[in-house]
């Protein structure tokens, strides 16, 4: 692994930290992958949400 991948690899999981620990984070959500139930609450549910999921998928793809 690269330098510069494994610094991504902190900083986006640095990301899914922080919009895990966030109070709006739903974690069923999160877990369902429910993109319906993210376009229902919107704001901060759907901003923190969304943003855990993305960089979750992201870590996922790097380490396949």
């Amino acid at each position: 692994m690269t330098p510069k991948l494994k610094d991504l690899m902190e900083a986006l999981q640095i990301i899914l930290n922080r919009a895990k620990n966030h109070p709006a984070f739903d974690e069923q959500i999160f877990d369902d992958r429910d993109m319906d139930a993210l376009i229902k609450f919107g704001g901060d549910v759907c901003d923190w949400t969304l943003t855990a999921i993305e960089a979750d998928d992201a870590l996922k793809g790097i380490k396949k």
